[in-house]
């Protein structure tokens, strides 16, 4: 189920809604200066609920109780594009080729909806998309200073190393309150990066202990007793 945890604060999720929600605007636009009647505004109005469906669903992270109906929809709204856009190219009125382009703008996010929402959440799509889910993407720099921020709040009562500028290993024993850990699942897998060894690989559905929810990057033990740091939008909030 490839959008679970689809939101619209993704930076790609919420730029092709953008696009689709002005892709429509202008074909109502050049509907209204072109006069059109009959099924070309059945096809606009239809293409509004799609389009507000999906702001709602990511809007609200709802998308995954209703997949099925999303993609039939999606669908439904290529084959009325398809059939509209040349139907409204060649028209005479003045409006007809805003309506054209506005419908073609459309029918590309839908494609790409269609590609994110459909592709299963193994697939590079949604794998990559899923990275910039809520604070942006986990790129290099970022990444390390986050993750040096995780660390630098896991030491307790300044048991920092003071031998070595870097902050602590996380296959070191450290001290948790026992009432502040809680248990999270993993929805997707992820593959720890070879360049950091504090990160953890783990698989969906795994159940790991959360020492730390702090940050973009939680503290995290799995059911061995390894110990590390996980990217939180891989897992249950």
């Amino acid at each position: 189920m490839g959008f679970t945890t689809f939101k619209l604060t993704n930076p790609i999720v919420l730029t092709v809604s953008i696009l689709a929600a002005i892709g429509w605007f202008i074909l109502f636009v050049g509907g209204c200066v072109a006069a059109f009647h009959g099924i070309t505004w059945w096809i606009i109005l239809y293409n509004l609920f799609v389009v507000v469906l999906v702001f709602v669903g990511t809007g609200y992270s709802m998308l995954s109780n209703y997949k099925r109906m999303v993609m039939i929809l999606l669908t439904i709204s290529i084959v009325y594009l398809t059939y509209l856009i040349p139907l409204v190219l060649y028209a005479e009125p003045n409006g007809s080729k805003a309506c054209a382009g506005g419908a073609i703008i459309l029918i590309i996010c839908e494609f790409i909806w269609i590609f994110l929402f459909g592709s299963d959440e193994e697939s590079w799509v949604v794998q990559t998309t899923h990275r910039y889910n809520d604070a942006g993407p986990v790129m290099a720099t970022p990444a390390i200073i986050q993750r040096q921020l995780s660390r630098a709040s896991f030491t307790r009562g300044g048991r920092n190393n003071a031998k070595d500028s870097t902050l602590p290993q996380f296959n070191e024993k450290t001290r948790t309150d026992d009432a502040s850990i809680t248990q999270a699942t993993a929805l997707h897998n992820y593959q720890a990066s070879p360049d950091d060894p504090n990160e953890l690989s783990f698989e969906k559905n795994e159940s790991l202990e959360i020492l730390d929810r702090t940050g973009n990057w939680w503290q995290a033990r799995k059911a061995d007793g390894t110990t590390g740091i996980v990217p939180s939008n891989y897992f249950e909030s």
